[in-house]
């Protein structure tokens, strides 16, 4: 394996948790029979601790989401598809580019209490109360990818991601405590660095968020990001310690027109294994109800 490469595993796949993270107030309720698109952009700096790898990442996510009836519950699917362009920068100054359509993930939803299926008639009556919904995320290797470029927007392995959001508000929304927990689970690639075979183990994510109303028309939130597991080896050879990253962001959203909404999130890396990953970013959210 070239020298680079080594480093390299734990820096790449790092960028699809950093993408994709979860934002607070993600999974509040709307009628059934709503569409929902929304726009992100992303831009990520990740280094690897020890041996001064770095990668920008700017990712362009498009995504829509339906509203469905789930046995009288709220329900939903999504369709994402990011177009992203990466730049890796080794420790020796040498770089690799490459930009084109990511992997397309497909999230169903349903909610488990607390948000039953409401028509848009009956919307502006509809109170909003603690609930907690159950997520269904799969990410298919049909990204651009390279199998003798180390950086890569596909990954060319499928992941399956279960979720569980619980979002309790006290005082009918203005206020939120959010907790999210998600497992992540990976098939191999086995077209890595040419035709060697990268696994990776499971992860788990747990988020806070934190969410109060500044006003009618924005909030604010604070947010907690906390990643275990998933490493990653190459032709069977494991690392001997467990990775794990603390990280710790903020954001802010207006509702500037009429079931608009426009956000602007910032995380940034609190504590990381000392040969691990550091990462920043900074992305902006746009959104409308129909």
């Amino acid at each position: 394996m070239r020298p680079i490469l080594l480093v390299l595993i734990g820096v790449i796949f790092i960028l699809p948790i950093v993408t994709q993270a979860d934002l607070a107030r993600d999974y509040s309720a709307v009628p059934v029979g709503s569409w929902y698109p929304a726009y992100y952009f992303n831009y990520t700096e990740s280094s690897a601790v020890k041996g001064g790898t770095e990668i920008d990442s700017a990712a362009n996510l498009f995504r829509i989401t339906e509203t469905i009836d789930v046995f009288g519950r709220c329900g939903g699917w999504n369709l994402i598809v990011p177009y992203e362009h990466i730049k890796l920068t080794s420790n020796a100054g040498k770089e690799y580019n490459q930009d084109g359509m990511g992997d397309p993930k497909f999230v169903f939803d349903v909610n488990i209490f607390g948000a039953p299926a409401f028509s848009k008639s009956t919307f502006s009556n509809y109170i909003v109360q603690t609930y907690s919904s159950f997520h269904l995320s799969i990410t298919a290797p049909l990204g651009k990818y390279g199998r003798d470029n180390p950086a890569n927007v596909g990954s060319d392995r499928w992941t399956i991601s279960p979720e569980i959001n619980y979002s309790y508000t006290p005082n009918k929304g203005k206020t939120w405590l959010e907790f999210y927990v998600k497992p992540t689970f990976y098939t191999d690639n086995n077209e890595y660095d040419g035709d060697k075979s990268m696994s990776q183990k499971p992860s788990l994510d747990l988020e806070g968020h934190a969410s109060q109303d500044i006003g009618k028309r924005l909030w604010g939130a604070l947010d907690l990001y906390y990643n275990v597991g998933g490493e990653t080896s190459v032709n069977g050879s494991w690392p001997e310690h467990r990775d794990s990253t603390l990280s710790a962001g903020c954001s802010i959203n207006f509702t500037p027109w009429h079931h608009g909404r426009i956000l602007l999130s910032y995380k940034d890396t609190l504590s990381t294994p000392s040969d691990g990953t550091r990462s920043r970013s900074m992305m902006l959210y746009i959104a409308q109800l129909f």
